[in-house]
């Protein structure tokens, strides 16, 4: 049993509401959690689950039509003082106002909103310091000078002038940290704070917030949907589930023996590196009901695979306390009702995760993608009327790779490697600077997309389709679905009206929608959903190239699986070479052949999956797969550092390996001569001491053998 102590944020039985034009949506039901001084609490769940209305509810910065109806919140600022209930204070009551920021610390999830634009990022932390300290403004900008130093912004006494536009992902979300501990709180919390970063920005942020809370002696909320970060970074969990806390336990007790359905389902949904062929996910049937939903029974029943009709369906579980410090609101568990469950469905392996591998993609020997030293520039232009060029961004340089028919090949990098622009010049989104791509239609002739022109470019759209990262933003929100399927049809194809509409309703199906749904707008559907309607729109036109852009880093690890093993089977029936885009290396080890590797705007390593999986030969390669994070509160991480400080700007290239500034084996001919990408042992990579130098080994969490 873990030893507990007093702990400095204690959450019992805290409901929250919004009333909106649909109903109540009740967002938190009953929560209960608390958080132990120098110990991180995770948060995980779904999306819509609650945690981040559970969080704000906390300092009741819940907006209207929200309102937090019930509960109690104590907080304590001293191990000594007694607790005060925070639910008891009017959300703009001073004591109220002392807690937020002084004694509870806020890091948000997308600091470029959180943040103003119009001031820079010395000005917001100053005015943070100075509304919990009556000092003046200069000891404020001093002040905020050596917070960003502490959280280890590069260059803190320069940066603290600086807007937010002008800082990468990752400073932005240290402003944000270095925000929040500007009045010392006791406690921080932390909602999603590495949601939109790349894996090794994740594991610096996670290792600052790490040392930050042993040298302050913090308690640290985490809130986040991935696994691998709460395995990595939490000591306790309390997992969500439609605004309940559905299981809580130490997070090594949790991933060793998970008692909720819900929480093994999760576990089981987790892409992991799978060698060999790529294999089938396990997925979560259906989806979190609305928010507005009442179920009069357990709230996950309709999905779970241990529901007993007459019981789990009409009665709500209530919290069962068990050994090692688990508390879990299932009737399984429960000693009245336990003895109706079979014992063997309780055994843990149930959170091991089983995979099916699907039906073999036939990979053939024809191209149906060749891309022969492609080169993505822009322009950099002066601010004034006459908007001088000054500079060139070279997003990407020299990129040359096949796909095959039937072939996933995977693109992964950091955020700003080039990966998009690549991306999207093939489908002409951008013209390329340089270089050619050649794509073999469906009529069987080839066509070079750098250079299409006019009616050229109708059979570039036609054959070269996308799905987009954003299953919002991508989908026109005035358009009924059958029109958004239906425009790229009627623009690119001779179908007729009859035609059309016949095709529309076989890829509604085909992606796993009803054909009825073909009149509603895409407001109404999930996250999930719209990707499906993304993806379905973009096979309207039977392309022989399909290029995913990120297409599943906005989704929820259970949608996740669904929308991956759609792609797999899509791609098994219709043949296609695919173009698989993504910072998630679980996700691109789960459904691709073929990986290349990309940084600074250079194809850096191309290999077979198992190849770059087990044996990396560039050492960029090596430093992502080491920031990996795999649900398994076990494995050892190794540090990252230099993420910051050595990242290559595109519009200002060094003369040689863009990589040597965060090398451990760079010498004086890396640092002037860039390396071309050759072939070594079966592998190309771009590496002048590829054969030479040995990197570690990746400790990943590796499935070697598929069960059928």
């Amino acid at each position: 049993m873990t030893e507990r102590t007093t702990p400095v944020l204690a959450v019992e039985g805290l409901h929250t509401a919004y009333h909106v034009d649909e109903g109540r949506v009740h967002a938190v039901r009953g929560a209960t959690f608390d958080v132990q001084p120098g110990r991180t609490l995770g948060i995980v769940g779904e999306s819509g689950c609650g945690k981040s209305a559970a969080a704000r509810s906390v300092l009741q910065l819940i907006e209207p039509p929200g309102v937090v109806e019930d509960g109690r919140v104590q907080f304590r600022w001293t191990h000594d003082e007694p607790p005060v209930d925070l639910l008891s204070y009017g959300r703009y009551d001073a004591p109220l106002r002392a807690v937020r920021g002084g004694g509870i610390g806020m890091i948000f999830q997308e600091p470029m909103m959180a943040l103003s634009p119009v001031h820079t990022i010395g000005q917001q932390i100053a005015e943070v310091v100075q509304l919990h300290a009556r000092v003046t403004r200069k000891v404020a900008m001093d002040r905020a000078a050596t917070l960003l130093a502490k959280v280890g912004m590069p260059q803190p006494a320069e940066r603290v002038h600086r807007y937010t536009f002008e800082l990468s992902g990752g400073m932005r979300q240290r402003a944000m940290i270095a925000m929040a501990l500007a009045a010392e709180p006791r406690l921080l919390i932390a909602d999603e704070p590495t949601t939109a970063l790349d894996v090794t920005t994740q594991a610096v942020i996670l290792d600052l917030l790490r040392d930050l809370q042993e040298q302050e002696g913090m308690g640290l909320v985490l809130i986040t949907h991935d696994l691998g970060v709460i395995a990595d970074a939490a000591d306790d969990v309390a997992v969500m589930y439609l605004g309940r806390v559905v299981e809580r336990a130490p997070v090594k007790t949790l991933f060793r023996d998970p008692k909720h359905p819900y929480t093994r389902a999760l576990m089981r949904s987790v892409p992991r590196v799978q060698l060999g062929p790529p294999a089938d996910l396990d997925v979560i049937p259906g989806r979190v009901p609305a928010g507005t939903a009442q179920p009069p029974g357990c709230a996950f029943a309709a999905r779970c695979d241990l529901k007993i009709s007459g019981l789990c369906d009409v009665i709500a579980p209530s919290d069962v306390v068990l050994d090692d410090g688990q508390t879990v609101q299932c009737h399984a568990h429960d000693p009245t009702y336990q003895g109706r469950f079979k014992a063997a469905d309780l055994q843990p392996n149930l959170a091991e995760p089983t995979r099916r591998v699907g039906e073999a993609v036939a990979t053939s020997d024809k191209v149906v993608l060749d891309v022969r030293g492609l080169s993505v520039h822009y322009p950099v232009h002066a601010n004034g009327l006459l908007r001088r060029r000054i500079g060139t961004v070279k997003a990407v340089q020299d990129a040359t790779f096949t796909l095959h028919e039937g072939e996933t090949f995977g693109l992964v990098g950091e955020s700003g490697c080039g990966k998009s622009s690549l991306a999207q010049a093939l489908v002409r989104l951008y013209r390329p600077h340089a270089g050619e791509a050649w794509v073999a239609g469906s009529d069987g002739a080839t066509l070079n997309t750098a250079v299409a022109t006019g009616q050229e470019l109708k059979r570039v759209y036609a054959n070269v389709r996308m799905v987009f990262q954003d299953p919002y933003g991508s989908l026109d929100p005035r358009m009924p679905v059958s029109e958004v399927i239906g425009e790229p049809i009627e623009l690119l194809t001779p179908l007729s009206a009859a035609e059309r509409d016949a095709r529309v309703d076989e890829l509604l199906e085909a992606v796993g929608l009803d054909p009825n749904v073909r009149h509603r707008y895409v407001h109404s559907f999930s996250g999930g959903q719209r990707q499906r309607i993304g993806i379905a729109r973009a096979l309207a036109t039977e392309p022989s190239v399909l290029i995913a852009d990120e297409a599943v880093s906005a989704l929820d690890v259970s949608v996740q699986a669904q929308v991956l093993n759609l792609l797999k089977d899509l791609q098994t029936r219709r043949r296609l070479g695919m173009l698989f885009v993504s910072h998630d290396i679980g996700v691109v080890a789960s459904i691709c052949q073929r990986v290349a590797v990309m940084y600074a705007g250079r194809l850096v390593e191309i290999a077979s999956k198992d190849d770059l999986f087990t044996r990396p030969r560039h050492p960029y390669t090596s430093l992502l797969l080491g920031a990996v994070l795999p649900p398994d509160p076990d494995h050892e991480r190794p540090s990252v550092t230099g993420v910051e400080e050595g990242v290559a700007d595109p519009a200002d290239l060094p003369k040689g390996c863009a990589f040597a500034a965060r090398c451990a084996f760079a010498t004086d001919l890396c640092r002037a001569k860039v390396p071309e990408l050759r072939l070594v042992e079966g592998v190309h990579v771009a590496c002048h001491h590829a054969e030479t130098v040995e990197l570690p080994a990746p400790r990943l969490d590796v499935t070697h053998k598929v069960e059928a």
